[in-house]
């Protein structure tokens, strides 16, 4: 995906899940690193998206927590031959959040088309725990559409 695609919102997100990487010490960002991004509490889409569905803040952290130890559990991620920055998984979220923003008639990528196509399709251990706090694809679509 080319960053034109990615409206100066969804910049800030992948900008911060670089620094999640970095701060990790990952040397690929991984669609683990955009849910943390994602779900930063300093975040106004997701702080939005609680606030309107009733979620409380605390139910996020310790799925935060989590996808946190497991990213530092897991042994350094390899550099890809090719040099590519982002692994398959980060990838396909792009490109679901992508697909998200043109199915909904955007030319960018917004956050919540990100936050969209991570919980549809992000990894399975934070996804699966969203949907089970009631942050299903349905629920954060119904939400991301009446936003636009």
């Amino acid at each position: 995906m080319a960053n034109p695609d990615l409206s100066p919102s969804a910049r800030t997100i992948l900008r911060l899940a670089a620094r999640q990487a970095e701060r990790l010490r990952s040397k690929r960002l991984t669609a683990e690193h955009l849910f943390l991004a994602l779900t930063d509490p300093t975040s106004e889409t997701f702080s939005q998206l609680l606030e309107d569905t009733g979620i409380a803040s605390s139910d996020i952290t310790p799925i935060r927590q989590a996808a946190e130890r497991r990213l530092l559990s897991l042994p350094s991620t390899p550099d890809d031959p090719a040099g590519a920055w982002y692994t398959a998984g980060a990838k396909k979220v792009l490109e679901l959040a992508l697909t998200e923003a043109r199915s909904s008639g955007r030319r960018s990528v917004e956050p919540e088309d990100l936050l969209l196509a991570y919980v549809g399709a992000g990894p399975a251990v934070a996804s699966e725990q969203l949907r089970e706090i009631g942050l299903s694809p349905a629920v954060v679509h119904q939400w991301a559409t009446a936003r636009h």
